[in-house]
């Protein structure tokens, strides 16, 4: 599934828990913090997702830390692909 910050909007608003969690790849294109934030939101719904591409995104430091937090509990995620460096601690 290819996402932007328009698309995470109705993911987070309009979208299912039970479609949410047949989610297993997330491709993410223009995302800023603002979007970063959206997707923090999306992420535990999605279930099993294993793949996150976070390439070609502008998230910066407040929208990487939204993430993090997001992803700190996630045990189905196995590949994230980011051209930033995401740090957080098990």
């Amino acid at each position: 599934m290819e996402v932007d910050a328009d698309s995470l909007k109705t993911l987070e608003a309009d979208t299912g828990a039970e479609k949410l969690s047949k989610v297993t790849h997330i491709k993410c294109t223009g995302l800023e913090a603002d979007g970063a934030a959206l997707l923090a939101a999306v992420i535990p719904k999605c279930t099993n997702l294993m793949h996150l591409d976070l390439n070609g995104n502008d998230i910066g430091p407040e929208g990487a830390s939204s993430l993090c937090a997001a992803l700190k509990g996630n045990t189905s995620i196995t590949k994230v692909r980011a051209d930033f460096v995401l740090f957080f601690v098990l």
